[in-house]
């Protein structure tokens, strides 16, 4: 049994841990903590409890108590704001003994101020270098604050601060920037943020922006020599543009004289003679000089006309430029009715009308020159109009009109003589017409007109007085109007018309006046008279002395029966002709003559047979068919003409109809041929001649193999002429005919041919050729053919060794071969190492080989098989390439060198790939890259290898381009101050800032700054920027507390480039600064 004290104290503890467990869970404060600005209004807090039974609770704020309240399941406060140390605490007694409590988190804060300020450091080339420093005053807690830099809207650096105190505080932020000259400006940002988490209130960013630009000297925008023209008298601005920055300041010298101007332009009043200017351009980093040889030129007219004189159509469009070289036109238009322009700017302005409908256009060009004097030119323009139309027709000789044309008969002594009139219509301007007057197509006649003052469209006439003979006959006339505008004119097309005169003569026979015509008996007749008069003449007719009252120059007679003689007389009124005609009246006989009388023609293509008659009595003929046939036609030819045959047996037959009625026919010889579809060669079985079984008896000593081909000739007609031939290496072996002269349709026909090949004669050709033979008169058909080899069979034979080793480099594809020969040819299969690689071709592929293997391959066919084994013995494989060094340090701008080299034999190519330095292709077991001067702060080169089985791998060496600092300084950031701003005499320490500048560094990844108190290192900073391979600059910030005790204390930093054991260990120390406490 446990003694009474020592169970008091167990009750004691379980009664602690209960209570732990509600001031947990049964104590709660709304808000649970606050975040609020300085000197703002006080926040209520509540703080909560669902234990209903307790002894009462209170809040503590600072070192103030606050009255206990009973029997309350919530109290509320109102916490001040204005006190930077504010602390509260919310109490509940469980009992007598035991309380809980909850601390309220308090975070006063202060938005700072943000000073931005900018120093120029340096220029060097193309960049300038500036310090950037970012103030933030009065902040507070300042362990919340972050500074962010922004170049251009990027950020580009983040800062934060993790100083503990509450109170607020100045921090600084510097950021050295290089801007190139490409850049032109930058903009940079100094932002500052207090940032409370996501639960905390969202503050604006305070920030300041600044822009800065590359400095450089001036540089010209145009060349710096200028040649400038001016007219004499004339006023001139000569411009010098040039750009730098700072912007640079301008001096202007014009033949050795200081014209006192700053600017970039000059201005020179009334130019009156050569001179040469220099225009200098400078600023703090230099200067640069423009020459300008001003050029006086004396005054003139400057106006040229394009063209100067011009032809156009009325309706057309017409354009005129006007342009000018001179300097010292200062403005030029057109003035026109119409197509006029304003005053604008030389050196060209157009004149332009869409559609020039002026009959006498005078456009002015002019010009004002810069002294305010002006010129005038004009163009020279001629409007034309062709004529509408040109009319020709006679006259008579005094009248000069249509009705009364004035003729002589013609005679020996005689000409008829005519004239005649042309009217040339609606024609500008008449001062270019030119009429001429043709004769036969040559020139008789020209006439030409002198109007120079009507420039509009007027009407002309041409009058032509002309004899004609008997021997011209009829005479073609033809006036031609041209307009003609010289030979720099259009060259326009001649309008005209034609007339057609002839003499008068007495009639004249165009045939023999003898005639005889032969006539079949009982037929009709047309007896023809054909005679030539002007005027024409008139007709009769008499036969065997009777007029058969017929006018015109035939008569018909009818069913002729015996033989007449007929006159026939034409006159007119300068006389008259007679011709006459004796009729022979003939027996009957048949008349047909067919041509071709045979033919041969392809199914399907055009056919065509004549049918002629040279007898006088038939009285038509024709053709009767199923297709092709012809009406009822007149003698002496008609012709039966199928354009498409598709008849096996056509049959037409043409007639011929006599004049009495009776009737006689002929039938041609027509053979329909089609050419085989297709000729095939395949093999037979020996007694069923069928493709499916072929008799073949293996090849030995004493045998030999036999075959049966058979050739099959498909839809071929008529096969009464087809011949099949069979070929043994181009040489006739076997002819076949077929004899079925019946059949005229296409048909399938076959031959067969029996064969016996020996192994010597390894492959034959046999050929079946199919023609259709018509003879030496029908068509000479092409053969159609087809081929097909034979050899003799035999078991596989291997071409190489039964067994070989194979040894391929590991992890790469191979081929094996099972080269073998056998008739029929083999069917391969491969096993490897027992497995069937169910590959059926005389080759196996096997991808990425790894490991040793046996495979064998088996190539059988009917006769046998034979076997061939292949042993694979697998090589390691690696990328066989050594780099002596494959790591290295070097600094920028000393000679490196790095050997690349290879215990490979098989090497195709070997060489260097890099920027500088590499070495190109070279079949070399070894190839050292080397460069006098490395200035890469990046480069990567990489030494390549290529093996005979297009293998191909490469390797880098790892290179390490570094600068050491070119300087290491401490400086000190503000000027010393007490804690708080008070005497020494309160607070034991002053307190410093010191900043150390580590200028031109590379690569900042190495680099670690150490600061040293009086020889003692205090404090290590590193750097882990790994990106950036080029120099930078870089600061480090040490804040230090010196007391009164201290009096001096001496600081120093040092910055350090480590590249680890195997590099080297550089060093570079800063002066020496000495810090004091300051006191009252």
């Amino acid at each position: 049994m446990l003694p009474v004290r020592m169970l008091s104290i167990l009750i004691l503890l379980f009664s602690l841990c209960d209570a732990d467990s509600i001031c947990t869970t049964e104590f709660k404060m709304d808000p649970p903590e606050i975040i609020a600005e300085y000197g703002g209004s006080p926040v209520i807090v509540n703080c909560t409890t669902t234990l209903d039974e307790h002894d009462g609770m209170y809040w503590t704020v600072g070192n103030e108590i606050f009255q206990l309240e009973d029997e309350e399941l919530f109290i509320s406060h109102s916490v001040p704001v204005s006190d930077w140390n504010v602390t509260a605490e919310c109490k509940m007694k469980l009992n007598e003994s035991y309380e809980c409590s909850k601390d309220l988190k308090v975070i006063l804060f202060k938005n700072p101020e943000v000073v931005h300020s900018v120093q120029l450091v340096n220029v060097m080339g193309e960049e300038t270098q500036y310090r950037l420093q970012c103030d933030i005053i009065n902040v507070a807690p300042v362990q919340f604050l972050s500074v962010s830099w922004y170049k251009n809207n990027e950020n580009i650096r983040t800062m934060s601060f993790n100083d503990t105190t509450k109170t607020p505080v100045n921090e600084s932020s510097i950021l050295r920037v290089d801007i190139s000259r490409e850049e032109n400006v930058a903009q940079f940002r100094c932002e500052a943020e207090l940032d409370f988490g996501p639960h905390g209130p969202k503050l604006p960013a305070i920030s300041q922006t600044h822009s800065i630009s590359a400095h450089y000297v001036p540089e010209l925008k145009t060349n710096s020599t200028a040649d400038v023209y001016q007219l004499r008298g004339t006023n001139i601005a000569l411009s010098c543009e040039a750009e730098g920055n700072p912007p640079p300041v301008y001096n202007w010298i014009c033949d050795g004289e200081n014209m006192l101007e700053n600017t970039n332009s000059l201005n020179i009043t009334r130019v009156n003679r050569n001179k040469t200017c220099t225009c200098t351009a400078t600023n703090y980093l230099g200067n640069i000089t423009k020459t300008i040889h001003l050029h006086v030129e004396p005054r003139g007219c400057p106006l040229t006309l394009t063209p100067s004189e011009t032809v156009v159509k009325f309706g057309d469009p017409v354009s005129v430029s006007c342009s000018t070289s001179a300097r010292y036109v200062e403005g030029m238009g057109w003035e026109a009715p119409f197509g006029g322009t304003g005053f604008e700017r030389p050196p060209v302005v157009t004149w332009r009308v869409e559609k020039l409908e002026e009959w006498n256009p005078s456009p002015s060009c002019y010009a004002t020159l810069v002294d305010g004097s002006q010129y005038t030119e004009k163009p020279v323009i001629t409007v034309y109009k062709t004529p509408d139309i040109v009319s020709i027709y006679p006259l008579n000789q005094s009248h000069m009109t249509e009705e009364h044309v004035h003729i002589v008969p013609y005679n020996k002594n005689t000409r008829t003589q005519h004239w005649l009139g042309c009217d040339i219509i609606n024609v500008a301007p008449v001062q270019h017409l030119t009429v001429r007057w043709y004769k036969n197509n040559k020139t008789i006649q020209t006439q030409s007109f002198n109007d120079t003052t009507t420039k509009m469209p007027v009407n002309e006439s041409s009058i032509l007085r002309i004899d004609i003979s008997r021997e011209e006959k009829a005479i073609e006339f033809r006036c031609e109007a041209e307009l003609d505008f010289g030979p720099h004119g259009p060259k326009l097309p001649a309008i005209f018309q034609t007339h057609s005169i002839s003499a008068h003569y007495a009639p004249e026979l165009k045939t023999n006046s003898t005639a005889d015509v032969y006539q079949l008996r009982g037929t009709n007749i047309a007896l023809s008279c054909e005679a030539e008069g002007n005027p024409p003449p008139v007709y009769n007719w008499i036969c065997d002395g009777e007029n058969m009252l017929e006018n015109t120059n035939s008569l018909n007679i009818t069913r002729v029966n015996r033989n007449k003689t007929c006159t026939c007389t034409a006159t007119n009124y300068l006389g008259n002709i007679t011709k006459t005609i004796h009729l022979h009246v003939e027996p009957r006989g048949c008349p047909l003559t067919l041509t071709p009388s045979e033919t041969v023609v392809k199914f399907g293509d055009p056919v065509s047979v004549s049918c002629s008659t040279s007898a006088r009595y038939v009285e038509g003929m024709g053709w009767e068919a199923p297709f092709g046939g012809t009406g009822f036609e007149r003698p002496p030819v008609v012709t039966w003409r199928v354009e498409k045959l598709e008849e096996w047996n056509p049959s037409p037959s043409c007639y011929a109809t006599l004049v009495d009625g009776s009737q006689y026919t002929e039938k041609p010889v027509i053979t329909v041929y089609k050419t085989p579809d297709i000729v095939s060669i395949y093999p037979l079985n020996q007694s069923h001649m069928t493709e499916e079984h072929v008799h073949i008896v293996p090849y030995n000593k004493n045998t030999r193999t036999q075959h049966w081909l058979g050739c099959d000739i498909i839809n071929v007609a008529p096969v009464q002429h087809l011949t099949v031939r069979w070929y043994k290496n181009n040489k006739t072996i076997q002819t076949q005919s077929f004899n079925d002269t019946t059949t005229k349709m296409p048909v399938n026909e076959s031959s067969i041919l029996r064969i016996d090949i020996s192994r010597e004669e390894k492959a034959i050709e046999f050929r079946c050729e199919a023609e259709l033979d018509f003879g030496p008169h029908g068509p000479k058909l092409p053969a159609i053919f087809q081929t097909h080899r034979v050899s003799a069979h035999y078991a596989p034979e291997i071409n190489t060794s039964c067994t070989v080793d194979i040894s391929p480099l590991e992890g790469t594809n191979i081929t094996l071969s099972c080269e073998v020969e056998g008739n029929p040819p083999p069917v391969y299969n491969w096993t490897c190492d027992g497995e069937n690689m169910l590959e059926n071709t005389n080759s196996l592929n096997i991808t990425r080989v790894n490991r040793n293997k046996t495979c064998t391959c088996t190539a059988t066919n009917y006769l046998g098989n034979i076997t061939k084994t292949i042993h694979l013995h697998v090589e390691p494989r690696g990328c066989p390439l050594t780099l002596a060094p494959s790591e290295i340090v070097v600094r920028f701008g000393d000679p490196v060198s790095i050997n690349c080299s290879t215990p490979a034999t098989d090497v195709v190519r070997m060489d260097w790939v890099a920027p500088a330095g590499h070495t190109g292709f070279e079949s070399l077991t070894a190839a050292t890259w080397m460069i006098e001067k490395f200035q890469d702060w990046a480069s990567k080169p990489s030494c390549n290898i290529t093996l005979n089985d297009d293998f191909q791998c490469s390797v880098s060496p790892v290179i390490t381009v570094y600068k050491a600092p070119e300087m290491v300084s401490v400086t000190e950031l503000d000027n010393a101050q007490t804690a708080g701003g008070t005497a020494y005499k309160n607070y034991p320490h002053t307190q410093h800032k010191l900043q150390c500048d580590i200028i031109n560094v590379a690569p900042v990844q190495y680099l670690t700054v150490s600061w040293y108190k009086s020889n003692e290192r205090i404090h290590t900073q590193f750097f882990n920027d790994t990106t950036t391979k080029t120099p930078v600059n870089e600061s480090s910030i040490l804040k230090i507390n010196i007391s009164r005790e201290e009096n001096v204390a001496e600081f120093r930093c040092e910055a350090e480039l480590d590249f680890g054991p195997h590099g080297p260990k550089l060093y570079v120390s800063s002066q020496t600064h000495n810090v004091s406490a300051h006191c009252e």
